[in-house]
């Protein structure tokens, strides 16, 4: 009996300690120390979630287009290839998803292109992935004078060149009916033409 009592003893002291220890102010979590947003920054917030004229312009690639592409290789070789798209708007608009089946040199080639404006930074974005590889190749770009025109600088990545070289890709939506894609490769002014695109409806 008295072991009994001895023991029950011990485990209300140690939950007394815990208790203790749990309420003891300088033993809890601290706080963050967080700061809360001023209503202007709320309003910002609110008015950037929004989506924006350039938003507009990726819409208009939504849907089934037919596309040819003429890549020339490094030793001036040039391939014509053929292939479908499919453009969808994601989240309210916000992006557009491009899902490419192409027979490039007679391989079967799945890619997803997702295209963005972000309107925090006002750019606009484009992240590549394919089946040909295991990493994303993304590039950014400022809008132009031209409406429907987008144009972004990125690094390409490549087992030959895997810290990248700089690229620039162009898209010409102007048209509802045909789209011009165009990458180069090099610094500007020292560009190579490496890829051409048309997608018809």
């Amino acid at each position: 009996m008295k072991l009994r009592c001895r023991s029950l003893s011990l485990a209300a002291v140690a939950a007394a300690l815990s208790l203790a220890a749990v309420r003891a102010p300088g033993l809890q979590d601290p706080k963050p120390n967080v700061r809360r947003p001023a209503a202007g920054a709320l309003q910002r917030a609110r008015e950037l979630a929004k989506t924006a004229p350039e938003h507009d312009v990726l819409r208009r690639l939504a849907g089934s287009w037919k596309v040819s592409l003429r890549t020339t290789s490094p030793d001036g070789g040039v391939h014509e290839d053929q292939g479908v798209v499919v453009g969808k708007a994601m989240l309210g608009g916000r992006y557009l998803g491009l899902a490419f089946d192409l027979d490039v040199q007679g391989n079967e080639v799945e890619a997803l292109q997702i295209l963005g404006f972000d309107t925090l930074k006002g750019l606009y974005t484009a992240s590549w992935r394919d089946t040909g590889t295991t990493w994303a190749i993304d590039c950014q770009g400022e809008p132009g004078d031209e409406a429907g025109v987008m144009t972004m600088f990125g690094s390409m990545v490549d087992a030959a060149t895997p810290n990248g070289r700089p690229f620039r890709l162009q898209i010409d939506a102007r048209s509802r009916a045909q789209v011009e894609v165009k990458i180069w490769e090099g610094m500007v002014g020292k560009e190579v033409l490496l890829q051409e695109q048309r997608w018809v409806r």
